[in-house]
C-alpha cells in the first residue's frame, strides 16, 4: 500500500510544498533485545514488542497479529532450536513498512518441507506455527546460517499524520486539485483498511477446519424481552454434529430451524447479555448424538456455541456403572453365600468326615470372596486391583504361583504374576507358548490338570519354572475370551470341585475388574484428547 504524501499523479497541478509530507512522517527507530531459549521468557518478549508497535502501528489488529507472529517465532526457536545461546528479535521500518528478524543459533529444521498452501492439522500438538506467521505477515521468509532467521514484513502499517494535521497551515496554499487528490488518496486508505485482511482469512481457515461444531447468534428481543435467536453462520462441523446444512441454518431464527421454541433460550439469553459462559448437555435426537455446549458472549447481544461430541464418553460412563453394578451384586450374593455355608458348619468332632472337610473348604474359600469383595470396594486403583486380587487368589488356594494372561490377538501377554518373577511381565506368548490358557479359552470353562507331565502337555510358564499342576479359568467379556488367571502349583495335584469353584467365580470377579480397567483407560484417553 502505498502512503498518502506520495506525489500526486502526472498532470495533477504541482504542489509549492514538496518537502511537507515527508516532513511530518513520525520518526521511528529500530530496537534490538534478546531473550534466553526458556518459555519464561516469552511472556516478557511479547510484551516489549507490543509497546513498541504501540508506538507506531495504525491498527490494533496488526499489533495483535505481529506480537503473535513473534511469539510462534520464538517458541520454534525455543522448542526445536536446541541451543542455550540467546534469541535475538530486531524490529524496525523501511517506510511504512514494518519488518521483523527472528534469530537463534539453534539447528532449526528442513525449511524446505514447510508450504504455506497446506493447511496444518488443527488437532495437532504443533505445526501451526509457520503457516500462522505465513497467514499473518505479508511475508515471510525463512533462512538458515549457523542458526535460523525469520524475517517478517508487513506492508504499510506506520501511523500517518491525521488528515487535518497534513492540511493543517501547507496544505492551505496548495491548489484546489491538490487538496482533491490527497482526500482521494485518504478515502482509498480507508478503503483498504476496511477489506478483508490475511489475520481475517486465517481465522476464517481455523474456523472452518475446527473440529467442534461453532455457530454465532444474535439474540432477538421483543419488547425489551429475548424472544428467539438467529443463527448468523456456521462452520462445517456443525453441520456433521447436528444434520443441518449450513445453508439451511444461516439466517434462519432457531424456532424455525428446529422447528420448535427456542432451545436452551433462557441461558443463552443470560450468556448475551452478562457475558458469563455456560456448559449445557443435551441429546440431538436427529444423529443419535450426546453433546456438550459451551456457550459464549463475543460482544453484547451476540453469542456462539462450541459443541462438543460426547456420544464415546457418555456411552462408556453408563458402561462403567453397568459393571460397577454388575460387581456390587455379584459381591452381594457372595456374602449371602458365605453367610450360609457359615451357618452349615458342621462341629471339629466331626469335621474329620470327608463332607465336613468339603464344606469347610467352602467357608473358608467364601471368606476369602468376602475379602475380595471388600478390597473391591475399596480400592479404586484398577492395577493394584487386579494385582491384589491375583495375590489373594493364590493365598487362598495355597498355590505356588499364578499369573492374568490377557488377550491381546494373536498372543497372550503376562500383565499380572505372583510369584514367577517381575521379569515375565508383559512376556508375549504364542498359542503354543500359553496352551493352558489357550485349552481354557477354547472350552470357554475353568480347567484344572492335576499333573502336566503325566498329561504330556507343554506347561509353557510352568515348565519354565518347575511347576507341576494348574487351573487355568478363561476371563468372559460377553462373547468374547478377555484373557486367563490361571494357579500353578509345585507338586502333583488334585483342585476340588470348592477350588475349581472358587477360580470360576473369582474369574468372574476379575473380568469385571479388567472391562472396568479397559473402560478407565478409554475415560483418561479420551479426557486427554479432549483436552488437547
Amino acid at each position: 500500500m502505498e502512503p498518502i504524501d506520495n506525489p500526486p499523479p502526472p498532470g495533477a497541478p504541482p504542489t509549492a510544498f514538496p518537502e511537507a509530507g515527508a516532513a511530518r512522517r513520525p520518526t521511528t527507530v529500530r530496537q534490538r533485545f534478546t531473550l534466553l531459549p526458556e518459555a519464561v521468557g516469552l511472556s516478557r518478549a511479547r510484551r516489549r514488542v507490543r509497546d513498541y508497535l504501540n508506538l507506531y502501528c495504525r491498527e490494533r489488529r496488526t499489533v495483535d497479529d505481529m506480537v503473535v507472529c513473534v511469539g510462534e517465532a520464538c517458541t520454534n526457536a525455543i522448542r526445536h532450536g536446541g541451543s542455550s545461546a540467546e534469541i535475538e528479535v530486531f524490529l524496525g521500518f523501511r517506510g511504512d513498512d514494518l519488518e521483523i528478524l527472528v534469530k537463534d543459533k539453534g539447528r532449526g529444521f528442513e525449511t524446505a518441507a514447510f508450504d504455506p498452501e497446506i493447511v496444518p492439522d488443527l488437532l495437532s500438538e504443533d505445526g501451526r506455527g509457520l503457516f500462522l506467521m505465513s497467514q499473518l505477515a505479508d511475508e515471510m521468509a525463512l533462512h538458515r546460517d549457523c542458526g535460523l532467521q525469520v524475517r517478517l514484513l508487513k506492508r504499510a502499517v506506520l501511523a500517518a499524520p491525521s488528515p487535518a494535521d497534513e492540511l493543517d497551515g501547507a496544505f492551505a496554499a496548495a491548489s484546489g486539485a491538490t487538496i482533491t487528490w490527497r482526500w482521494r488518496a485518504v478515502a482509498a486508505r480507508d478503503e483498504r483498511r476496511n477489506a478483508p485482511s490475511e489475520s481475517d482469512r486465517c481465522v476464517r481457515t481455523l474456523f472452518a477446519g475446527l473440529a467442534e461444531g461453532v455457530a454465532l447468534h444474535e439474540l432477538v428481543e421483543r419488547d425489551g424481552r429475548p424472544v428467539d435467536y438467529r443463527i448468523l453462520d456456521v462452520n462445517p462441523s456443525f453441520e456433521r454434529l447436528t444434520g443441518l446444512a449450513a445453508d439451511q441454518a444461516r439466517g434462519r431464527l432457531a424456532s424455525e430451524l428446529y422447528g420448535m421454541a427456542a432451545p436452551f433460550l433462557e441461558h443463552y439469553a443470560q450468556v448475551a447479555t452478562g457475558g458469563e459462559p455456560r456448559v449445557l448437555g443435551a441429546y440431538f435426537a436427529p444423529t443419535q448424538r450426546h453433546l456438550r455446549i459451551t456457550a459464549v458472549s463475543p460482544e453484547p447481544g451476540r453469542f456462539a456455541t462450541i459443541i462438543e461430541d460426547v456420544t464415546a464418553l457418555r456411552r462408556a460412563a453408563e458402561e462403567r456403572q453397568r459393571l460397577t453394578e454388575e460387581t456390587e451384586a455379584l459381591a452381594e450374593k457372595l456374602r449371602i453365600q458365605g453367610a450360609q455355608l457359615k451357618q452349615c458348619t458342621p462341629p471339629p468332632a466331626q469335621a474329620v468326615e470327608p463332607a465336613a472337610q468339603e464344606l469347610a473348604e467352602r467357608v473358608a474359600l467364601a471368606e476369602a470372596l468376602n475379602a475380595l469383595n471388600r478390597g473391591l470396594r475399596s480400592t479404586p486403583d484398577g492395577e493394584a486391583l487386579m494385582q491384589g486380587m491375583l495375590e489373594q487368589g493364590v493365598r487362598a488356594l495355597a498355590a505356588a504361583a499364578g499369573a492374568i494372561e490377557l488377550r491381546e490377538e494373536p498372543d497372550w501377554v503376562v500383565r499380572y504374576q505372583c510369584g514367577l518373577g517381575a521379569a515375565e511381565l508383559g512376556r508375549h506368548l504364542s498359542r503354543n507358548q500359553a496352551p493352558n490358557a489357550t485349552r481354557a479359552a477354547s472350552y470357554r470353562e475353568p480347567l484344572a490338570t492335576a499333573d502336566l507331565q503325566a498329561a504330556a502337555s507343554d506347561g509353557g510358564l510352568a515348565s519354565a519354572h518347575g511347576l507341576r499342576s494348574v487351573l487355568a479359568v478363561p476371563l468372559l467379556s460377553g462373547e468374547a475370551v478377555s484373557g486367563c488367571l490361571l494357579f500353578y502349583g509345585r507338586a502333583v495335584r488334585v483342585f476340588s470341585d470348592a477350588e475349581i469353584d472358587f477360580g470360576r467365580t473369582l474369574g468372574a470377579i476379575v473380568s469385571l475388574a479388567v472391562e472396568t480397567v479397559r473402560l478407565r483407560q478409554e475415560l483418561r484417553r479420551a479426557t486427554t484428547a479432549e483436552a488437547q
